[in-house]
């Protein structure tokens, strides 16, 4: 998330005439990647999180930022804040920093997938790529980046199965929205997958999209606790 906002944010201060104030909507991950960076160039920025986001990613978003960052909860889901964060952008003309739909910021989370094949052993290619989905930033991101290494029929995209927005998606045809989102993984509890995010991923079939139940992703927390002694948040897990 800060190597999407810090790819965005330097590439519209680069330009004189850029803005100098800036708006972000965020379940809690992209959130702190964008305070981080609205702290690192100096400039002034709002986020906007749902009520629901976990007390510690709230304040590791105002920790990253310091004085350089407001927060605002809205609403129970990303989608809501998401909109209340566009309505502070037509009242200020402040500019929002989207957390997936948005090239720039794909090409900034593209920049995983290319950390991953630095750390590969040379000449060697990934079997399996598996990728958590939420709005689509980094899974449209890192297919692009490896499309040429990886067949695509050797990606899988994994979602929670509440809030199954590229699964529903691809079947449809077209972006949708879902009319209920389950938040617990909030990291991932998008009701309608990106714009851009759905162009560049609508060429895989929607059996690559495996859905996987909330309870299960609960006993995923508890083992890698108990047994590896770390911590995930759901859409971690």
């Amino acid at each position: 998330k800060i190597r999407g906002a810090f790819n965005f944010l330097r590439k519209v201060l680069a330009d004189p005439q850029g803005a100098r104030s800036f708006v972000c909507a965020s379940a809690g991950n992209h959130a702190q990647g964008f305070a981080f960076v609205c702290r690192h160039f100096g400039v002034p920025g709002v986020v906007f999180m749902p009520v629901t986001t976990p007390q510690q990613k709230i304040d590791k978003t105002r920790m990253f930022g310091g004085a350089f960052i407001q927060i605002r909860l809205v609403g129970d889901i990303f989608d809501q804040c998401y909109a209340a964060a566009r309505s502070h952008v037509e009242t200020t003309g402040a500019m929002m920093v989207p957390p997936f739909d948005d090239a720039d910021i794909i090409e900034g989370q593209a920049t995983v997938a290319a950390e991953v094949m630095d750390q590969l052993p040379s000449g060697s290619v990934p079997d399996l790529v598996i990728l958590p989905v939420g709005g689509g930033g980094l899974a449209s991101g890192a297919t692009g980046f490896l499309k040429d290494v990886v067949a695509s029929e050797n990606f899988l995209f994994v979602e929670p199965e509440g809030a199954p927005s590229l699964k529903k998606s691809l079947l449809a045809g077209e972006p949708v929205t879902l009319p209920k989102v389950d938040n617990f993984v909030d990291g991932a509890a998008v009701a309608r997958i990106g714009t851009l995010n759905f162009e560049r991923l609508s060429g895989f079939p929607p059996e690559q999209v495996r859905l996987i139940a909330e309870n299960a992703i609960c006993v995923t927390i508890t083992e890698m606790l108990n047994l590896e002694g770390v911590v995930l948040e759901p859409a971690g897990a």
